[in-house]
């Protein structure tokens, strides 16, 4: 079947793979881009998900690359569109490898919020796991040195009316009791009416 056919010309020179299906599955159209990546693109199965193709997302590999997929209904059947991930993932796994290496661990908080959000390794540096532990201003509070909670509190609330960030030592302790010792940056980020958003922030395990 020629592209123009169904109106799929308009992929023909798109970088990004792109392959309809009609109602039963099976491949009605690949532009060149799927074709180079995929050879016979009737095996299309072997690099996206087991599960029956339906609108919706998902990621797949293929010739050591990586891709995000989005599958829309169309009159004839299904449009997967995907974009090439590659080069985020490898930054994405560079990041990761540097923060561990670095024990250096991010988090962000929405102060609207009563979570926030923390890196894997900074899960790691308090010793924790995101299955069993939730984060919240309040239950780090706990794990602060008694000696150190006042300070911590006194620079939060500063951020809070004053809007300045702030960069601190402190000592927490992990659940099975070790004290370890870290270094914390906070930064304030405000909208256009100067309103504080998230509080994002980075922690370095500097015990050793």
């Amino acid at each position: 079947m020629r592209p123009d056919e169904r109106g799929f010309d308009l992929f023909e020179r798109s970088r990004d793979p792109v392959i309809a299906f009609d109602p039963a599955g099976s491949v009605i159209y690949a532009n060149p881009a799927a074709r180079e990546l995929l050879g016979d693109v009737r095996a299309w199965t072997t690099c996206f998900p087991g599960e029956t193709v339906g609108a919706g997302s998902f990621e797949w590999t293929a010739k050591e690359r990586s891709f995000s997929a989005e599958v829309s209904p169309i009159e004839h059947g299904l449009l997967c569109i995907s974009r090439d991930q590659t080069t985020l993932k490898r930054r994405e796994r560079m990041m990761v490898d540097t923060q561990g290496r670095a024990h250096l661990g991010t988090w962000e908080w929405d102060i609207s919020q009563p979570n926030a959000v923390w890196s894997d390794e900074l899960y790691r540096i308090y010793g924790l796991t995101p299955e069993t532990y939730t984060p919240s201003y309040e239950a780090y509070l706990t794990m602060v040195h008694d000696d150190d909670r006042q300070r911590v509190i006194d620079a939060t609330n500063r951020v809070f009316h004053e809007h300045v960030p702030y960069s601190h030592d402190e000592r927490i302790f992990r659940p099975d009791g070790s004290m370890r010792y870290l270094h914390t940056w906070a930064f304030p980020i405000l909208d256009r009416a100067a309103k504080l958003t998230p509080l994002i922030g980075f922690s370095q395990d500097i015990t050793d």
